[in-house]
């Protein structure tokens, strides 16, 4: 694991537009969400300015889904381009299999590969964006444009999202949430996936501060639940899966800890977010006391909420 004291500049530049372009890979797992990685696969056909070729590779898992059964016409539109379109499904549920399976499909031509939620909604810029910073793939880094919470119709969500995105760590720093890029190089930096809950801060550890980029001016979306009780399971699982991963990995989140300290420090100026705060404190407890009452019977497998906005979307 890299040591998170090396310096926070990121060393090197975006590559120039008279550089080679190489082809960007995007890894998209599916548990029940076919429709949605379906349709962001459709829009990028409709997105502009991106100079690359796109390796895109669709793993479904779990139970088999219609919408796959007439996928044709997407990969041949994909091939007008010069692009690249994959499909496959495995019968095992679990985001890092589905990772490794994707990988896969996409192969070692890759400068680097974008890792995306099914769920996740992406400025129509940032793949344009994320691939110019990856550049040939050769240094290890990991990009990621900047998460936005989209707005739920719960007040209670509403609050909680809002402290959580305005929190330093997630502000100023890579927390993938479900949108993570990495150069070729540095996927070198572990083998096959761990069978962890915690992916995202999995990836996020195996680079130092130095190596890890918010992109700017580009942004993803996160569909937090409508239902208050579907966040606090959520939030449970964002907690099972860290101790997971600690266990699994001692040390690995060893600089963690001193992120809560600077929030406390940037929230106690702010008298107006008050309010926002104790919703946030009080889900955070809940989640705790779920997850004593529940053990991980509740949370060992892939959480989803079909309360978010843009399964609530999708289902219509």
């Amino acid at each position: 694991v890299p040591n998170e004291e090396s310096p926070t500049e990121l060393i090197g530049m975006p590559c120039s537009e008279n550089d080679p372009k190489q082809a960007i890979g995007i890894a998209i797992p599916s548990y029940r969400d076919g429709n949605l990685a379906l349709d962001f696969c459709r829009s990028l056909l409709s997105m502009s300015g991106i100079l690359n070729p796109l390796f895109v590779a669709v793993v479904s898992n779990g139970p088999k889904e219609d919408c796959f059964d007439s996928i044709d016409d997407l990969g041949r539109c994909f091939a007008a381009r010069g692009w690249r379109f994959e499909h496959d499904h495995i019968e095992e549920r679990g985001k890092c299999l589905a990772w490794d399976r994707a990988e896969e499909l996409l192969g070692e031509e890759c400068a680097g590969i974008i890792y995306l939620d099914a769920d996740i909604v992406i400025d129509e810029n940032a793949i344009k964006s994320i691939a110019t910073w990856i550049s040939d793939g050769s240094e290890p880094r990991l990009f990621a444009p900047r998460a936005r919470v989209k707005r739920p119709r719960n007040l209670l969500v509403f609050a909680y999202g809002c402290i959580w995105e305005r929190l330093p760590h997630v502000r100023k720093d890579v927390v993938g949430a479900g949108c993570l890029a990495v150069t070729r190089e540095g996927r070198r930096r572990w083998k096959k996936w761990p069978t962890v809950f915690a992916d995202d801060t999995f990836v996020r550890m195996m680079f130092s501060s130095g190596e890890r980029r918010v992109v700017e001016n580009v942004h993803f979306d996160i569909s937090l639940p409508e239902r208050t009780i579907d966040l606090v399971r959520i939030r449970a699982r964002w907690m099972q899966g860290y101790q997971l991963l600690l266990e699994q990995f001692p040390g690995i989140g060893s600089n963690e800890d001193r992120r809560w300290g600077e929030a406390i420090r940037y929230f106690m100026p702010r008298l107006h977010l008050y309010p926002a705060c104790a919703v946030f404190v009080s889900i955070w407890f809940a989640a705790k006391i779920f997850l004593l009452l529940s053990g991980d019977s509740a949370t060992r497998d892939w959480a989803r909420a079909e309360s978010t906005s843009v399964r609530q979307e999708a289902a219509k």
